[in-house]
């Protein structure tokens, strides 16, 4: 875990972070209802697989830094998911609902969360 002094590091990597997932997403809602058929589908996968990918990294610099490290094992993904939903006292909120976590566990995440993207 990072100095309580170095922590002003880790939320400009956070925000860089961020500030590309929002890029994406202007990218993505610039691109709603333009492309159709499989040339849709594909974009908005690659972009969703980068979207998920970018938020993994942020949860895995709070992991490593604030929570005293990320798991290696073979579940790793939902020990992830599972290590963020909480508020860990004094030292972070929750950076993921408990309903969230729970709908990215689940291979149909999209109905889950029962809303539509609106990037489809």
């Amino acid at each position: 875990m990072r100095d309580r002094d170095q922590l002003p590091v880790l939320a400009a990597e956070i925000q860089a972070e961020l500030a590309q997932l929002e890029k994406l997403v202007q990218k993505m809602s610039a691109r709603a209802g333009k492309l159709e058929g499989e040339e849709a589908i594909e974009s908005t996968a690659l972009r969703l697989h980068n979207l998920y990918t970018g938020l993994e990294r942020i949860f895995k610099l709070v992991a490593a830094e604030i929570n005293g490290g990320a798991t290696e094992s073979v579940d790793w993904h939902k020990r992830l998911l599972a290590q963020m939903s909480p508020e860990v006292a004094d030292s972070r909120p929750a950076l993921i609902s408990e309903v969230t976590r729970k709908a990215l566990e689940e291979p149909s995440c999209l109905s889950a969360l029962g809303s539509k993207p609106l990037w489809l």
